[in-house]
């Protein structure tokens, strides 16, 4: 008798193993359970986000043409022969960044830069969370040998609490300025013209 009350008295195994042996044991069938779950609810979607808000009136509704005038071309060339002048003259792209940054100033924009160095592109797990300077090539001087510089341009609305943007990226490399990033370039400040 003594056998059976020591089995009486061992606590049962807690919930949460018994269902982790459980889910282990029905993997499969848990498994379709969840791929079935998750193509019904992206069938109800449509009749779910009927009631999503959208604030329009954050999207200014009607501040901007669509299309562009002979005049907005005209700019447009104006602002792309000036990066290619200031890409001419620039030793390291600060020129051509002075210049954008000074367009972005008589648009009314806040303007700042933003340093940074890019990740390595090689993903090891080890690394994942230590620093990454170690990664980088670095130059005789200490400094790192390839690192850029983000110029950016706010533009509040007049009539805002500020909290509300529309972001516009274009990517450019003022060391090797080619066609079709002037053409970019120049398109960013006519899309903010309007």
């Amino acid at each position: 008798m003594e056998p059976s009350a020591k089995e009486d008295t061992q606590p049962k195994p807690r919930l949460i193993v018994r269902l982790g042996i459980f889910l282990a044991s029905h993997h499969i069938l848990f498994s379709a359970l969840c791929c079935s779950a998750g193509i019904i609810a992206l069938l109800f979607l449509p009749s779910l986000a009927k009631n999503t808000y959208l604030s329009e009136n954050a999207l200014i509704p009607g501040s901007a043409n669509p299309l562009f005038s002979s005049e907005d071309v005209t700019e447009a060339n104006k602002f792309i022969k000036g990066i290619e002048a200031a890409a001419g003259e620039s030793r390291g792209g600060m020129e051509m960044s002075k210049f954008i940054v000074q367009q972005m100033k008589d648009l009314g924009a806040e303007v700042c830069y933003h340093e940074f160095l890019p990740h390595s592109k090689h993903f090891h797990p080890l690394k994942f969370f230590t620093s990454m300077t170690n990664d980088l090539a670095v130059r005789p001087n200490g400094t790192y040998s390839n690192s850029g510089t983000n110029t950016i341009g706010i533009i509040r609305a007049p009539r805002g609490d500020g909290k509300e943007a529309i972001v516009l990226v274009t990517p450019y490399n003022p060391q090797k300025v080619q066609a079709n990033e002037t053409r970019n370039l120049g398109s960013t400040p006519q899309s903010l013209h309007g």
